[in-house]
């Protein structure tokens, strides 16, 4: 599923633009509600006419969802590597591919067997290697995290914003 996230922007049934009802018939609830769906959308609906924020996010183990507050609709898709929870994704998800602890050289190895176009990101900041995968417009990032001698996968993200990274001198293609 992973290869199909890079090339596609898809996860799985999960695609940019779905309206939030479409992701919880998918996903069903997220983890962190006892509510009925229905309690849920609605609680969720009443909520954002108060709120004068722009996007909210609901949270599947690793995976954020990200969605606009006025139609609903799915703006981005993250899958979170790092933080205090350990690695994991709703079943429905699974990767395929161990990304977990994934490394620049072991992404870059993976994107060239299977045949996907990718440029690594000329960074601003020095901790923090970042790659795009044109056909999808997901972006890899790794740190190195605290106390870790070496970049880690930290975040594959996709959003609606499409934007280029790259202009030639800020890129470099890999594959």
């Amino acid at each position: 599923m992973l290869i199909e996230y890079l090339k596609t922007g898809k996860l799985g049934r999960l695609e940019l633009g779905m309206q939030v009802e479409d992701v919880l018939d998918y996903l069903g609830l997220p983890p962190y509600t006892d509510k009925t769906r229905t309690q849920f959308i609605t609680d969720l609906r009443e909520h954002l006419k108060t709120r004068s924020f722009d996007a909210f996010s609901l949270y599947y183990k690793s995976l954020e969802l990200i969605f606009t507050c006025k139609t609903l609709d799915l703006i981005s898709i993250s899958i979170k590597t790092y933080g205090s929870y350990p690695f994991e994704l709703p079943q429905l998800l699974e990767l395929n591919t161990p990304v977990y602890k994934m490394t620049p050289n072991q992404f870059v190895d993976l994107v060239i067997r299977n045949d996907i176009e990718c440029f690594k990101v000329i960074p601003k900041v020095v901790d923090i290697d970042i790659y795009w995968v044109k056909s999808s417009y997901v972006k890899v990032a790794f740190d190195k995290l605290e106390g870790e001698a070496q970049f880690s996968l930290t975040l594959i993200m996709n959003s609606i914003y499409k934007e280029t990274p790259c202009v030639l001198q800020d890129c470099i293609k890999v594959s």
